[in-house]
């Protein structure tokens, strides 16, 4: 199966395998919940797979509308297949489409990078999440509509918990 945008049809699948893949949290799911419920979330560019599951929410650097990735998950079972992989190239490439200006996460630097994402400080982009323990796992990938000399304050939906 291909990567395709999720429908409610899959929204007990999507929870389930968000349970699944971060057990024994159940932060992700909710997360993922939370997102729906206030509408934080981007659609077209959640994108459901067999196996996976990704999140893109709204997200904002100061005025320039941008996005949140994640959570992202796989099925334990199904892990170590490419399948995540999969999910990030394909919201990537849609998401290049957009006027959002860029992607943001928190995530693995030895994971994401192969996707084109760069660490948020060494692009002047910071966030609201302390990340000084980790600074390396703030990460952003710049996308077409992203302007010449932007800097600033990424901003996560509101149903992402503070840090």
């Amino acid at each position: 199966m291909s990567p395709r945008p999720e429908t409610p049809a899959d929204h007990d699948r999507i929870r389930a395998l968000h349970l699944a893949a971060f057990a024994p949290s159940t932060v992700e799911a909710q997360i993922v919940d939370d997102l729906r419920a206030a509408n934080d979330h981007v659609p077209e560019l959640c994108l459901v797979h067999e196996h996976g599951h990704v999140m893109v929410s709204k997200g904002r650097v100061d005025q320039h509308p941008a996005l949140g990735l994640g959570p992202i998950g796989v099925d334990p079972a199904h892990q170590r297949e490419g399948i995540g992989g999969e999910l990030m190239r394909a919201v990537i490439e849609r998401a290049q489409t957009t006027g959002y200006v860029l992607i943001a996460l928190l995530g693995h630097p030895g994971y994401y990078p192969r996707f084109g994402f760069e660490r948020g400080d060494a692009l002047g982009i910071e966030t609201t999440y302390d990340v000084r323990a980790h600074p390396e796992a703030w990460m952003v990938l710049p996308l077409p509509a992203f302007p010449a000399g932007l800097h600033g304050t990424f901003h996560y939906a509101s149903a992402f918990p503070p840090s």
